[in-house]
């Protein structure tokens, strides 16, 4: 294979296996985030599928029958209607874009380790797995029955939990108008 066919061949036209060597497994499309239709706020909290210590999803291949509707394949009908749900400097949004590859990306650089020296991963972030609050709010709950508590307790002791789980913005981006 062509070690330089990122800029040789639109976005389109990438094998699979050129599809998957343009990801620099950064884990951002991973965090869960909001929005409020013009701007996207990206959390630090991770899928619940997200693999924090290895910086991955830990059902990558299986992802789609595993985690259904909660993960979005990064793909071209993506890049088409929602970008926005990818970093700006996604290498998937930058050629879609017309754009290059960022110097630390590991096709540019050689290394594969480049993005996360450049701190472009979120092994450099403080990320959270979303599914540390649903245990954490599943535990409470139990509690909650266990010891009788009345509505107003459980709701109180939940706002103290929310609280503390309360998500970080790690990036804001705009939301553009779509390509036509």
């Amino acid at each position: 294979m062509d070690k330089n066919f990122y800029g040789k061949k639109k976005i389109a036209q990438l094998s699979k296996d050129e599809w998957e060597q343009i990801c620099m497994k950064c884990g951002r499309c991973c965090l869960c985030k909001v929005s409020d239709g013009e701007k996207v706020v990206f959390t630090d909290y991770a899928c619940k599928f997200f693999d924090i210590e290895h910086g991955c999803c830990s059902c990558y291949d299986k992802r789609d029958e595993v985690a259904g509707d909660i993960c979005r394949k990064v793909d071209l009908k993506l890049l088409e209607e929602s970008p926005e749900d990818l970093p700006e400097d996604c290498p998937y949004r930058l050629l879609y874009d017309g754009k290059p590859l960022p110097d630390y990306h590991p096709l540019i650089s050689g290394n594969p380790n480049s993005a996360i020296i450049a701190g472009k991963t979120v092994n450099t972030m403080n990320i959270r797995s979303i599914g540390e609050l649903t245990e954490a709010k599943d535990a409470l709950l139990k509690k909650s029955r266990e010891l009788g508590w009345t509505r107003g307790k459980t709701k109180e002791e939940m706002d103290k939990l929310l609280d503390e789980y309360a998500p970080n913005i790690v990036a804001v981006y705009p939301i553009k108008p779509k390509k036509s």
